[in-house]
């Protein structure tokens, strides 16, 4: 019987529905089509004004939610108190829904609710779940007011970029406490095992430059990539914070938990001539083979070559190709030493180019074996920490005249970090 109820009151619904739309559906099949895009936006319009009208009858259908005058309190032992009906207004996909709902308060524990919100899933907020995770989506990449216009041009969907700076705020600092969680839990010995197992594991770490609490910081960026057969990166995931390097650390190695580091003994790690990073690596990486970006030595090798050469020579230039080919193919880095310290200089200033650039070589010298890194598959650059840092770090919280206080920026580096890792992921389970 119940269920027969339920049939009839599903075909009230349909009919309903139908009947309201039928009109405008005929007389938009009556017109004459205009242009392409003129029949696109009728269509488009239409379909609007149905899903509207479908979510309402849907959420309608649940009632008001009235269980009578005292009801048991979902927050303590005591009794709420029926507190009238109360509108509601919220921001959804398919435009502003209102609907009336009883309304409960429970004076022991001064908790309000409404029996029908909770069966919604919603909370306090004034947009649906749906509308929070695409505004967290869109502002992962774009600027708040930037966001606000895009949902409005693409999904109509109204909304100011205060609203969309609050919706990112709070998914973010909810991707947030998840790596919180989760590093409690390592540090029980408890983390969740991973269910990635790859052959070998790519790490790397690096820094940018961001404003933040009215100074300059340095950002930090993880990631942990995977390579396919035919060395394609066929997995990628990011880490972003503000954190320290010596709290960086222990979220750079669940990162590389996650990524299915637990399951592979084979990992390497990239990075920079930063010593955090070489720091860091020692402590939470002890196994992994310590790579110098070639492209960041190399530098170095510029630098010299052009204080022994003078600028703007060919001599410097055939130079520091000479030893990019001996570190790709040839004695490698100790034959490069050695035509560093070859050199005499002349001046002061070149005596102290040539100290830099021995001291720095010698310090990564056993993070410089590119040739044998080569023929065994490795990574001699990090392309995609670097193009991260980039996209992550600097696009979104790094533009000319940004300024952002802690938090904020905090939750948007959580948000870039998720999108740039994966642009297929889900945004909801954070909402």
């Amino acid at each position: 019987m119940q269920d027969e109820k339920k049939v009839a009151e599903t075909e009230d619904v349909v009919r309903r529905v139908m009947a309201k739309f039928e009109a405008r559906l005929r007389e938009s099949l009556k017109e004459n089509p205009g242009s392409l895009h003129e029949i696109e936006l009728d269509v488009d319009n239409l379909g609007d004004m149905i899903k509207q009208e479908i979510t309402k009858e849907m959420v309608d259908r649940l009632g008001d939610g009235y269980q009578g005058t005292r009801i048991s309190c979902q927050q303590c032992s005591g009794k709420a108190r029926f507190y009238g009906q109360r509108d509601r207004e919220i921001i959804t996909l398919h435009g502003r829904l209102r609907y009336k709902r009883a309304y409960y308060y429970c004076a022991r524990c001064r908790w309000s609710w409404s029996p029908v919100d909770r069966q919604l899933d919603l909370g306090s907020d004034d947009c649906s779940r749906m509308v929070c995770s695409l505004a967290a989506r869109v502002a992962s990449y774009l600027p708040f007011g930037v966001a606000a216009e895009e949902l409005r041009a693409l999904r109509r969907i109204d909304i100011s970029a205060t609203t969309v700076q609050r919706q990112a705020k709070k998914v973010g600092a909810r991707m947030g406490r998840k790596w919180d969680d989760l590093l409690a839990l390592a540090a029980l010995g408890q983390a969740p095992p991973s269910e990635i197992y790859p052959n070998r594991l790519f790490m790397a770490m690096d820094a940018a430059k961001c404003h933040v609490g009215g100074r300059w910081r340095d950002a930090k960026l993880g990631a942990v990539y995977h390579r396919s057969d035919d060395g394609r990166i066929e997995y990628a995931q990011y880490y972003a914070s503000l954190d320290q390097s010596v709290d960086f650390g222990p979220r750079m190695a669940m990162l590389a938990h996650v990524a299915g580091g637990d399951n592979c003994d084979d990992h390497q790690m990239l990075g920079d001539g930063a010593e955090w990073i070489w720091f860091e690596t020692g402590k939470h990486a002890p196994t992994a083979i310590q790579t110098l970006d070639m492209f960041h030595g190399c530098e170095y090798l510029q630098t010299f070559a052009k204080a022994r050469y003078g600028e703007g020579g060919g001599m410097a230039r055939k130079w520091v190709d000479a030893q990019k080919k001996c570190l790709l193919y040839g004695d490698g880095i100790e034959a490069v030493l050695q035509e560093v310290a070859a050199w005499r200089p002349r001046s002061k200033a070149g005596g102290e180019v040539k100290r830099t650039t021995l001291n720095y070589l010698t310090a990564h010298r056993d993070r410089m074996n590119y040739k044998e890194l080569r023929e065994k598959g490795y990574d001699i650059g990090s392309g995609l920490i670097e193009s991260g840092c980039k996209a992550v770090i600097k696009a979104r919280i790094g533009g000319a005249g940004m300024r952002w206080e802690h938090d904020g920026a905090s939750a948007v580096l959580h948000l870039s970090a998720f999108w740039r890792g994966d642009q297929a992921a889900s945004f909801l389970q954070y909402t």
